[in-house]
């Protein structure tokens, strides 16, 4: 998650090393039916992502059966679209319906410690919410209504570090007391960081650490194509938690964060969900897993736990139009993207002890996650304004507005969202303070886009400060920067309802150049010359004479 990339032929063996070795990770009953056959199947759904330190991501969505075994499922981006997006189904009892790809071969024993039945891979063409099947169906902790695009994130939300090290890999990066720490209250401890993030709304009170690094077998055992890189997640996950089990109660915890003592897999870290029976409690853990470069800069873990709650990456230049691997670590305004940002030697933002501290998330995934509440939060219908003011969300000293939804055309799945920056707390390593704005697509898998779209997140386009406007000109929406308060910005939004031009006539005619002008959208009415479908009321004062309540066009 730094910037910077490797070379092309690196780049191409490792996102076709990491899909080949993916095939052979997930196994299921599927796999005895027929490749090219239609296939249904019933399980949770989950999705993990990845993220190598030189700046690449993939993102792997997984079917666990109510016997635990596991199928990948590949699914195409046109695919995913037309289902409404991928993110709604994360953690959910779904069925899914699809084309079996051809099984590869069973795994040595030698590689996965038993005989495995051939995998199966289900490209994907339906996904849709099914109940679970009872009493006897794995429980999903804390999540509130089946039907919530992302589970809620409240209350105590407890994690617990494992440290594991491969037999064949002597070293021992940390100890206990380190990931203790990293835990801390004060900053930058993640307790102090998600707290201030959440509003107090979520915390991580209880998390815990084991006795100390628990022995694993060896790096390849994980990593069966050692030099072409990619690793078995979930046989890593098992061995990792049976390592430690005799001394964690993991039903006691939300969340699992595993700490490596060598990088796995071309050295990504990767964060999402797991299923499994521990302690006697089936349920959707979040977890993670790290490699030594993670842990040493607290703003990865930050980053990687917050896949675990669910939330996905979001992007300043643009969402990749083929493979949806844009590159996701340019977005300095959150930590679900460039969590690195201005870390260098001397930055404030850097801790001696845990390195990196991370930058707030955006508005968008406070909302999703349950954190902003409906009365801190406003939408601009089409055809309507508004006058409001935005809070720092930071840390909204006040009762105004935190997030401000602008719907395009009426979409219920396009819209913006309207948010205020500052220098405060963890959001002080920020390009600016300014109003931000996202471009949101929720059928997309990287909802977020920084607006306007194909500007760096540094870039003086993508702030807006007093006196400036953003304008969408296809959807005839602006914000603009009225003034800034102590605490954040006075905005005026139009959705669909902008006052006249001059070629309108109106308050802008040129008798009444520098006169005091008042404008009242009214949003009713025939179209202006424009061809807007709007009437607009103003009152000017002219040094010759006056004209109030005038009707545009």
């Amino acid at each position: 998650m730094k910037e910077g990339y490797m070379n092309a032929n690196k780049k191409c063996l490792m996102l076709s090393s990491i899909f080949l070795v993916l095939i052979l990770l997930f196994g299921t009953t599927a796999a005895a039916q027929v490749a090219g056959e239609q296939t249904s199947l019933s399980g949770w759904f989950s999705i993990r992502w990845g993220d190598s330190e030189e700046g690449k991501s993939v993102t792997v969505y997984t079917l666990t059966d109510m016997n635990g075994q596991r199928t990948l499922l590949q699914v195409d981006k046109k695919v995913a679209k037309s289902l409404g997006g991928v993110l709604q189904f994360n953690g959910k009892y779904v069925n899914v319906r699809g084309t079996l790809a051809t099984p590869s071969n069973a795994r040595s024993a030698a590689t996965s410690g038993s005989a495995q039945s051939p995998p199966a891979v289900l490209n994907v063409n339906s996904i849709s919410l099914t109940p679970s099947p009872g009493s006897q169906a794995p429980t999903i902790k804390d999540v509130t209504a089946d039907t919530a695009v992302f589970p809620a994130v409240t209350g105590a939300r407890p994690w617990v570090t494992i440290m594991c090290q491969f037999s064949d890999v002597a070293a021992q990066p940390h100890d206990v007391a380190y990931f203790q720490g990293m835990y801390g209250n004060t900053q930058p401890g993640l307790n102090h960081y998600w707290r201030e993030l959440s509003f107090n709304t979520a915390n991580i009170d209880g998390s815990a650490v084991g006795t100390g690094w628990y022995t694993i077998n060896t790096l390849v055992t994980y990593n069966p194509t050692l030099t072409q890189g990619g690793a078995d997640l979930d046989l890593l996950a098992n061995a990792c938690i049976d390592a430690a089990d005799a001394d964690i109660d993991f039903s006691q915890y939300s969340g699992i964060n595993q700490m490596f003592n060598a990088n796995f897999d071309f050295g990504f870290a990767w964060g999402g969900t797991w299923n499994d029976t521990r302690d006697g409690v089936t349920k959707i853990w979040s977890i993670t897993w790290e490699p030594p470069w993670g842990y040493a800069d607290v703003s990865v873990i930050a980053h990687e736990m917050g896949h675990g709650f669910g939330l996905p990456h979001s992007t300043a230049i643009m969402r990749d139009p083929d493979d949806g691997r844009a590159a996701v670590y340019d977005n300095a305004w959150d930590v679900m993207s460039q969590d690195r940002y201005n870390c260098g030697p001397g930055s404030a933002a850097r801790d001696a002890t845990y390195g990196c501290m991370a930058q707030h998330t955006i508005s968008y995934h406070k909302d999703v996650l349950g954190w902003i509440p409906g009365a801190r939060k406003t939408t601009v219908a089409v055809g309507t304004s508004a006058t409001i003011t935005l809070e720092d969300l930071a840390a909204p000293a006040s009762a105004n507005y935190q997030m401000a939804v602008i719907p395009v055309a009426g979409s219920a799945t396009h819209f913006y969202a309207v948010e205020a920056r500052q220098f405060t707390g963890y959001d002080a390593k920020l390009p600016g303070e300014a109003i931000i704005i996202h471009d949101i697509d929720t059928t997309e898998d990287i909802p977020a886009l920084l607006a306007p779209g194909g500007l760096s997140a540094t870039d003086a386009g993508v702030r807006f400060g007093v006196g400036e406007t953003f304008t969408d000109a296809t959807n005839s929406i602006f914000v603009q920067v009225n003034s800034a308060t102590a605490t954040g910005f006075e905005v005026t939004i139009a959705n669909g309802n902008r006052p006249p031009t001059s070629d309108a006539g109106g308050p802008y005619t040129a008798e009444c150049a520098g006169a005091t002008t008042s404008v009242q959208l009214n949003g009713t009415g025939s179209s202006d010359p424009d061809g807007d479908p709007l009437t607009y009321s103003w009152t000017t004062t002219c040094p010759s004479r006056s004209r109030s309540s005038q009707t545009c066009c």
